[in-house]
C-alpha cells in the first residue's frame, strides 16, 4: 500500500467499525471494564465516608495527603487520584476485554456468529501475552508521570514546563498507535501469541500510519471531556460533586472509544496485515 491507500484505510476503519457496532456482544467485554472504573471512581469520591474510609482513607492520604480527604479539595484532587487508578485498571483489566473483542469483532466483521464463551475461554488461554501486549504503553506512561513529578524538583522555563505534559501525551499517544495490533495479533495470529508479539514491529511497514490516523479519529470522541476533566478547580468552585460526574460520564466515552479502537485494530489487522482478508 502506498501513503494515500494507507491514510484512506485509517479513515474508514473506525467509520466501518462504528456502523458495525451495534450488536451488544461487542460490548459486554467492556462492560464489565466500565463497571469496574465507575465503582472505583465513587469509591474514590466517597472515600472519607465510613463505609469506605477504612480502606480508601489511607490509599487517598497515601497518594495525595491528608488535604485530599477533606472537602471539597477531594474533588478538586479526584482527576489526579483517578488517573493512577486508570493506569492500574488499564494494565490489569483491559487487556482481557480486548482480547474477548478482537475475536468478537473478527467474528463480526468475517460475517459469521458471535460466540462470547469461546472467545472468553481463548482469551484466558493468551492472558500472560496479552498482559505483555500493554505493558510497553503501561511503562512509557508510568515513567513519563514519574519524570513529570521530578520535573517540578528541576528549575525549567515556564515554556518548558508547560510543554512537557504534551509531549507526554503525545509519546503515549505515539507508542498506543505502534503496539495498535499488539492485542489482534495476540488473539488471532496463528502462528502463536509469543510469536506474533515479536512480529509486532514488521507491521509498521503498512501499518502504523493507518493506526495513527485511526487512533487520531477516535481520540477526538473523548477529548471534549477530557479537556473538562483537565479543569478540576472549575467544576469545584460551580458544584464539588460535578467532578466526579464528569469523570464517570468520561470514564464512559472513554470505555466507549476502546471498545471501537479494538474494533479498529482488528479490522486494520485483518484488513491490510493478514494476507487473504483486505477484500472483506
Amino acid at each position: 500500500m502506498n501513503v494515500f491507500e494507507q491514510l484512506a484505510l485509517g479513515a474508514q476503519c473506525p467509520w466501518r467499525t462504528l456502523r458495525e457496532a451495534g450488536r451488544a456482544e461487542l460490548w459486554r467485554p467492556w462492560a464489565r471494564y466500565l463497571l469496574a472504573c465507575v465503582l472505583v471512581l465513587f469509591a474514590i469520591g466517597f472515600a472519607p465516608h465510613p463505609a469506605l474510609s477504612w480502606f480508601m482513607a489511607p490509599l487517598v492520604r497515601w497518594a495525595s495527603g491528608d488535604d485530599a480527604l477533606r472537602y471539597p479539595e477531594l474533588y478538586a484532587r479526584l482527576p489526579g487520584l483517578w488517573k493512577w487508578a486508570q493506569l492500574v485498571l488499564d494494565a490489569a483489566v483491559a487487556p482481557f476485554a480486548a482480547g474477548v473483542a478482537a475475536l468478537l469483532w473478527s467474528e463480526r466483521f468475517r460475517g459469521a456468529p458471535l460466540h462470547a464463551r469461546e472467545a472468553r475461554a481463548l482469551m484466558w488461554r493468551h492472558r500472560f501475552a496479552l498482559l505483555a501486549a500493554s505493558a510497553p504503553v503501561t511503562l512509557v506512561t508510568v515513567l513519563g508521570h514519574v519524570g513529570l513529578g521530578a520535573l517540578e524538583q528541576v528549575r525549567l522555563s515556564g515554556l518548558s514546563r508547560s510543554l512537557a505534559p504534551q509531549a507526554l501525551a503525545a509519546l503515549v499517544f505515539f507508542v498506543k498507535a505502534a503496539c495498535f495490533y499488539a492485542v489482534p495479533m495476540v488473539m488471532l495470529d496463528p502462528r502463536g501469541s509469543r510469536r506474533a508479539l515479536f512480529a509486532l514491529p514488521r507491521t509498521w511497514a503498512h501499518g502504523l500510519l493507518p493506526a495513527l490516523v485511526a487512533s487520531a479519529a477516535l481520540s477526538l470522541l473523548a477529548l471534549p471531556l477530557q479537556v473538562l476533566l483537565s479543569r478540576p478547580a472549575a467544576l469545584v468552585a460551580v458544584l464539588p460533586e460535578g467532578v466526579l460526574l464528569v469523570a464517570v460520564a468520561n470514564a464512559a466515552v472513554r470505555v466507549g472509544v476502546l471498545g471501537l479502537a479494538a474494533g479498529a485494530g482488528t479490522l486494520l489487522y485483518l484488513s491490510a496485515l493478514v494476507p487473504g482478508e483486505d477484500d472483506r
